[in-house]
C-alpha cells in the first residue's frame, strides 16, 4: 500500500493506492469433469489465474474561516481477471454446461462524492449539511452461449452498467435545549447492458421528513422522528410503496446521571419494511424483507463508576 497526505490547518490532501489478489481455489483447478446430473454439467478449469484488484482512495478537504467545511474526493477500484462462470445451453436436450474462467477486463468502480457543512447565520444557530455521490460500476461476466460446448465455447460477454445517484441534506436549527433539523435523502438508479434482452432499469428510493430534541420540564429528554419513504421504478408494483415511519422516546435520568430510564417506541404507524436491489453482469435480483414489527420498549441503564485509589 502507497499513500501521500498533506495537511495543515486548512485544508488536507490524501491520495492511496493498494494492490490485493486472490487466487483459486485448489478444488477448482482440479481437472474433473462432473456429469452426474446430464442436465446441469459442472467443468473444471485448471487454467484459472489469479484475480488482482487495484484500489485509489483519494480526497482534499477546506475547512474555511467560519468553521464550515468542503471535501472532495474520487474513489475507484479495477478488477482484472476476476473469476466468472461461462455456460452453455443445449437447446435440444435443455442442458446446461458449466465452466469457471477468467474475466479478464471490463469490471471496474468509480465513486466521486462531494461533502459540505456549516453554519449558514452569523450566530451560529442554523446549519447545513449536504453530500452528493455517484457509484458508477461496468459488471461484466460470460453470457449464455447456445449450442456449444463449454471446452470451445465462444467468450459472449455479458456487460451491465450501473449508476447510483444520491443526494442528502440536512437543514438544522439548534438553540438552548432545542433541536430540529429537516432532512432529505434520494437515491436514483440507473442499469444498461449490451445484452438485446436486458430491460434498461430506472428506480427511485427517497425519503424526506424532520428530528426533533427537547428537554422538558422534570429534566425528561424527549427525541423524536418522522420520515417518509417512497420507492419508485421495481419491477414488482409492490415494492412501489410510501411508507410513514415515526419513531420517539422519552428519557429521564436519576442520582446526578447514574441511572437513566427510556421509553422508546420504533415505527410506532408499524409502516417499515425493507426492499434492496442488486444488477449486475449476472442478472438482477429484488429483495423484501420483512424487518422488527413496530414495539415499545422500556430501557434501564445503570453507570457504575471507581476511582482508583490514590497512592
Amino acid at each position: 500500500m502507497r499513500t501521500f497526505n498533506k495537511w495543515n490547518d486548512k485544508f488536507e490532501v490524501s491520495v492511496s493506492y493498494s494492490l490485493s489478489s486472490s487466487q483459486p481455489g485448489m478444488e477448482s483447478l482440479m481437472p474433473i469433469d462432473n456429469d452426474i446430473n446430464p442436465l446441469a454439467r459442472r467443468v473444471n478449469n485448471p487454467n484459472l489465474k489469479t484475480s488482482v484488484t487495484h484500489n485509489i482512495n483519494s480526497y482534499v478537504s477546506f475547512i474555511f474561516k467560519n468553521k464550515s467545511s468542503l471535501s472532495i474526493a474520487v474513489n475507484g477500484s479495477v478488477y482484472t481477471d476476476m473469476i466468472g462462470t461461462r455456460t452453455t445451453y443445449n437447446t435440444q436436450t435443455g442442458a446446461y454446461a458449466y465452466m469457471s474462467d477468467n474475466v479478464h477486463s471490463g469490471n471496474w468502480t468509480l465513486n466521486p462524492y462531494v461533502v459540505y457543512s456549516g453554519k449558514l447565520d452569523k450566530k451560529g444557530l442554523f446549519g447545513i449539511e449536504t453530500r452528493l455521490s455517484l457509484d458508477y460500476t461496468k459488471s461484466t461476466d460470460f453470457d449464455i452461449a447456445y449450442d456449444a460446448d463449454i471446452n470451445n465455447a465462444a467468450s459472449v460477454l455479458s456487460r451491465v452498467y450501473t449508476s447510483i445517484l444520491r443526494d442528502y441534506l440536512k437543514l438544522s436549527f439548534q438553540k438552548g435545549d432545542l433541536n430540529v433539523a429537516l432532512v432529505a435523502d434520494a437515491q436514483w438508479r440507473n442499469s444498461t447492458s449490451n445484452r438485446d434482452n436486458f430491460q434498461t432499469l430506472n428506480a427511485y428510493d427517497y425519503n424526506y421528513g424532520m428530528t426533533l430534541s427537547y428537554k422538558l420540564p422534570l429534566g425528561i429528554q424527549l427525541a423524536t422522528d418522522l420520515k417518509q419513504y417512497s420507492r419508485r421504478g421495481y419491477g414488482d408494483s409492490s415494492m412501489n410503496t410510501d411508507d410513514l415511519v415515526w419513531n420517539a422516546s422519552l428519557a429521564r435520568s436519576f442520582c446526578k446521571g447514574q441511572l437513566t430510564l427510556t421509553a422508546e417506541g420504533f415505527d410506532i404507524l408499524h409502516q417499515l419494511s425493507n426492499t434492496t436491489y442488486t444488477v449486475n453482469a449476472q442478472g438482477r435480483t429484488e429483495v423484501w424483507r420483512n424487518t422488527i414489527p413496530n414495539y415499545v420498549m422500556m430501557h434501564v441503564a445503570y453507570k457504575l463508576t471507581k476511582m482508583p485509589k490514590k497512592k
